[in-house]
């Protein structure tokens, strides 16, 4: 299969969730913060029972306050490899909310879509399909402008020839806020 025709759906994805994200990030007093995070996936496939390791980068943006909280939006790549020739690529962005409470514990929940590309390897079709995710987690605040992802959890739905992949995922990583 041509790998051109694949990765054009992904950067058309790509480009439109950038565009949503530029819409969001003027807004007035918007707390943004950018992420890495290192992460490990259980890939729960009928034919394997394979953990992974990976790691993604993201972008979010809070600019609705809330009585509760903070409401708006995260945009994120993530890439897992289970096996020396598999992979999982995922392009997912959506709403975010970001609740209130005392101390420098922040606690989060967010729903993601997008686009999924997994790759079988050894000579066998790759798939580029809707991938969603569910996500929790909780950020403690260490400096002024840097923040420890303490935990976070996920767990999706992805498409694939041999079955359902639903991908969980525990990820921690480093959160710079930005203003």
């Amino acid at each position: 299969m041509n790998s051109f025709v694949i990765r054009r759906p992904r950067l058309h994805f790509a480009l439109f969730a950038l565009f949503l994200l530029a819409l969001f990030l003027p807004a007035a007093q918007a707390q943004t913060g950018f992420y890495g995070q290192f992460s490990g996936t259980h890939f729960n496939l009928p034919t394997t029972n394979e953990w992974g390791a990976g790691g993604g980068f993201g972008l979010y943006s809070d600019f609705i306050k809330v009585p509760f909280g903070k409401v708006g939006g995260d945009i994120r790549l993530q890439y897992t490899r289970p096996a020396s020739e598999t992979n999982l690529f995922s392009t997912i962005l959506g709403p975010r909310v970001a609740f209130h409470t005392h101390g420098d514990l922040t606690p989060y929940a967010e729903f993601l879509f997008g686009a999924g590309h997994f790759t079988y390897g050894n000579n066998s079709p790759s798939t580029t399909q809707f991938d969603f995710r569910g996500v929790g987690g909780v950020d403690k605040k260490l400096l002024p402008r840097l923040d420890w992802r303490i935990i976070e959890v996920s767990y999706g739905d992805l498409n694939t020839y041999s079955g359902d992949l639903r991908p969980l995922t525990l990820s921690t990583g480093i959160v710079l806020r930005l203003h």
